[in-house]
């Protein structure tokens, strides 16, 4: 006779989430959070990603120079600060797709979410991923939509090989663009 193991949906269900705080899912959670989109933004560490090893950033967003650490503190901010927005502390360490079309995503702290669409802003270290989302060099294989071989699951920032900040911007008009069209959020 086998275990059996019941799996409990925290009460909290999202339309996205966003994995990964640094400088691409930061902006992407801020533009669902706009977007009137009830968004969860996970990091498995300080918010902020690469942006808090650099000294001077110039002529981003409006600043004409800024820390790393304070362009981080300022986009957290203004990310968390939107009522369709919650961040968790945390790591994803699965997710699969459920009969219904959405995603259960599961962290290391036991948590399990049950979402419509998962945005991943974060390195690749884990092994949460399928392989076959995986090009060689470790970055995401997304389409011109930025979304991978699993319907509703994009990639964004470093992950995809975005350089730049604009490169960001563009991706996430063309989620949100893709998420709107697929009429996901809707449902």
């Amino acid at each position: 006779m086998g275990l059996e193991r019941n799996i409990v949906v925290d009460s909290h269900k999202f339309d996205v989430v966003v994995i990964g705080a640094g400088l691409a899912g930061m902006l992407m959670t801020i533009a669902c959070g706009q977007n009137k989109i009830e968004t969860g933004l996970f990091e498995k560490d300080v918010p902020g990603g690469i942006l808090l090893k650099m000294d001077k950033i110039q002529n981003i967003f409006d600043h004409r120079e800024i820390t790393g650490k304070d362009l981080s503190y300022s986009l957290f901010k203004q990310a968390t600060n939107n009522q369709y927005v919650k961040y968790f502390y945390g790591c994803v360490c699965f997710f699969q797709c459920l009969d219904n079309g959405r995603y259960l995503l599961a962290t290391t702290n036991n948590s399990f979410w049950e979402v419509k669409a998962i945005v991943i802003a974060a390195n690749l270290e884990s092994d949460y991923l399928p392989k076959g989302m995986l090009k060689n060099n470790g970055q995401l294989i997304v389409n011109e939509n930025n979304e991978t071989i699993w319907k509703n699951v994009y990639g964004i920032g470093q992950v995809i090989g975005n350089k730049t900040s604009e490169d960001i911007l563009r991706a996430i008009t063309v989620i949100l663009k893709n998420l709107q069209k697929s009429n996901l959020l809707n449902k």
